[in-house]
């Protein structure tokens, strides 16, 4: 008896794990939209910042899809142990609690990698608005002549 209910309180704190990895994922893609936003209004006024704006549109969207297919795989998985506890009544669930250990531990993997991106993805911006700020201020002391001959002027 006393098996089964540590049986079934290991199922509530795997489902109870799932549901917290589901609300870091709705987070972690919540501030990658919030990057993607950020990284969309500016704009690169040099070869070097269109390529650094490239690089993080292509990271943004590696990001985008390995989230969704976390949080598409969390659900099912969720949705599964959901129906199942209902289903397992005293059966050994080790084997099933290492099994979710290790998607959990695989799981938490992929979010210090995302974490990681995110990070390199907001170091990004913030060297393109230092490039930004830079390429104004140049601009700024150039003369009328020399910004129409550089076809800075409209």
């Amino acid at each position: 008896m006393n098996e089964q209910q540590n049986g079934s309180l290991g199922l509530e704190e795997v489902v109870r794990r799932f549901a917290d990895s589901e609300q870091a994922l709705s987070r972690a893609r919540e501030k990658l939209e919030a990057l993607a936003s950020l990284e969309h209004t500016q704009g690169a006024a040099t070869q070097g910042l269109e390529e650094a704006s490239a690089s993080t549109r292509e990271l943004v969207a590696a990001a985008r899809t390995l989230i969704e297919q976390a949080e598409e795989t969390q659900q099912t998985a969720r949705a599964v142990l959901e129906a199942g506890a209902g289903l397992i009544d005293g059966t050994d669930l080790k084997e099933l609690q290492n099994n979710v250990t290790s998607t959990a531990n695989a799981v938490n993997e992929g979010f210090e990698r995302i974490e990681r991106l995110v990070g390199q993805v907001q170091e990004r911006d913030q060297e393109i608005v230092r490039l930004g700020v830079e390429l104004t201020r140049r601009t700024n002391v150039l003369t009328s002549r020399q910004k129409k001959k550089l076809g800075l002027t409209q």
